[in-house]
């Protein structure tokens, strides 16, 4: 099956290739296209784009630190897992979406209640268990995706749940508190007051005639 040199080498090994080569192109674009739509639906539920940028802080930290980890566990990228990248995108920026919401509610410097932690935590290891389950095929190419998916999850929980407050603290520290409004108690009702709701009149109560006393003089006694 040989060609005359200068002309390439045709058979399987080279469709598998080119077929590779244009899986990853297409895994890029997909990723891209992941960002942009991403971006455009926060910037709608925001109104703003200092914080729709904001909320990508913890999936930008976590998937530097995806991709170290990937490194350092000698996991490279490969057709198989690359379509990690789309995933990570709309997974990882949940957290960061959930605690701009609760840095617009708060008034002050930033504090992350208990409410958002365990709904984070909650989610994320949900996603992490299901995606986790891939790590025990026989198949390579889906236990690299596994293996990679579950890192990207866990490394952009670990920003949203250690850097991200963090930072949001140190943001939020010269942030005017709130001012309680300090009011005097309501006076306790009467009997009276609650017969008679508010807005009706209350009846004119009749007075009692006034009549005139008169005083008697008071008597001496006369002496013999």
């Amino acid at each position: 099956d040989g060609g005359p040199a200068g002309q390439g080498v045709p058979g399987q090994p080279c469709q598998t290739h080119s077929a590779s080569r244009h899986r990853e192109g297409r895994y890029l674009g997909a990723g891209w296209y992941a960002l942009g739509a991403v971006g455009v639906l926060r910037w709608i539920d925001f109104r703003s784009l200092a914080h729709s940028l904001l909320a990508m802080v913890p999936l930008v930290i976590g998937f530097v630190m995806m991709t170290g980890c990937l490194g350092w566990l000698g996991i490279p990228f490969n057709p198989a897992n690359m379509i990690v990248l789309p995933l990570i995108l709309g997974i990882g920026v949940d957290h960061g979406v959930h605690l701009v919401h609760l840095l617009r509610q708060q008034r002050g410097r930033f504090v992350l209640d208990d409410a958002t932690t365990v709904a984070v935590l909650l989610t994320a290891n949900t996603t992490t268990a299901s995606f986790g389950a891939l790590i025990l095929a026989k198949h390579q190419g889906l236990q690299s995706l596994g293996q990679a998916l579950t890192l990207g999850v866990t490394t952009c929980l670990a920003a949203s749940i250690v850097f991200f407050p963090a930072l949001l603290t140190w943001l939020t520290q010269n942030s005017p508190a709130e001012v309680e409004d300090v009011r005097e108690p309501a006076p306790t009702p009467t009997k009276h007051d609650m017969a008679f709701p508010p807005g009706t009149p209350h009846p004119v109560q009749p007075t009692q005639p006034h009549t005139p006393t008169t005083r008697t003089p008071p008597t001496r006694d006369i002496c013999p």
